[in-house]
């Protein structure tokens, strides 16, 4: 496996424009780079931490998806304790930051730590997409999202763009059950704008990743064999938008 040392890392975030009072939202597959060949795998989620942190500074804010889907099956959620699911080491390590803050949505929750974090977390919305939640106040902050080895097709702000433009391949469900929020518990209910499974369709983003990469809007280095891709929220949520309107289906495989 291709070995890289964290040096190169802390080079290439510099490079792409990582910069002090930045907001960062993250998805991350650390692993895909290979194997760092200065610190043990065990240290690498704090060293990248440590790295973002100290280039974004007290201004900026790092944020990640902290989903976990399992209250859909009737499981209880505990907002301080129920670990994210499929999110990457490094999400979990920032979800369990003591200064971390999580929002309520118990299946798309965030997790965020720096100057805004309570801003992005203090909301309660019924979808983890509604207008003045997460990840709509993600956007109206320009925030950047940060591709740390994760594959272009992994933004979840697309769900948001899906939600707006009411798209036909996906439908409203209800979600009912027990949660539990500093040892309150309760009973809840939380929506989500499931995927229409009948319709068998698949994700493609390929137009979107050559729009931004055409007009400059998408910054992208290899690290070991992973890459380090960055661009503002903003402008992925333009172009989407704008693209929806037009064509429901338009980013759907066509096969």
């Amino acid at each position: 496996m291709i070995r890289y040392n964290l040096s190169e890392f802390d080079e290439i975030v510099e490079k792409i424009g990582i910069s002090h009072g930045d907001c960062l939202f993250i998805h991350s597959s650390i692993l895909s780079f290979g194997l760092p060949a200065d610190v043990a795998v065990s240290q690498l989620p704090e060293k990248i931490f440590d790295v973002l942190q100290k280039r974004i500074g007290e201004k900026g804010t790092i944020v990640v998806p902290a989903f976990n889907f399992d209250f859909c099956n009737g499981a209880p959620y505990d907002r301080q304790n129920t670990p994210s699911k499929n999110m990457g080491v490094f999400s979990e390590y920032i979800r369990k930051l003591p200064e971390a803050k999580r929002s309520s949505h118990p299946m798309q929750s965030i997790a965020a730590i720096g100057k805004l974090a309570e801003y992005f977390t203090e909301n309660d919305t019924s979808s983890a997409f509604d207008p003045d939640g997460a990840f709509d106040r993600l956007i109206k902050t320009d925030a950047k999202t940060l591709l740390l080895g994760a594959d272009f097709s992994y933004n979840s702000a697309f769900h948001l763009a899906e939600q707006k433009a009411a798209v036909p391949y996906r439908y409203w469900k209800n979600f009912e059950g027990p949660y539990s929020d500093n040892s309150t518990e309760t009973t809840r209910i939380y929506r989500m704008f499931v995927r229409d499974l009948n319709q068998d369709l698949q994700l493609d983003f390929s137009q979107i990743e050559e729009h931004l990469l055409k007009n400059n809007q998408l910054k992208k280095e290899q690290l070991g064999q992973g890459f380090i891709q960055l661009y503002r929220l903003k402008d992925f949520m333009k172009f989407v938008n704008a693209e929806l309107q037009k064509d429901p289906y338009v980013f759907i495989k066509k096969d």
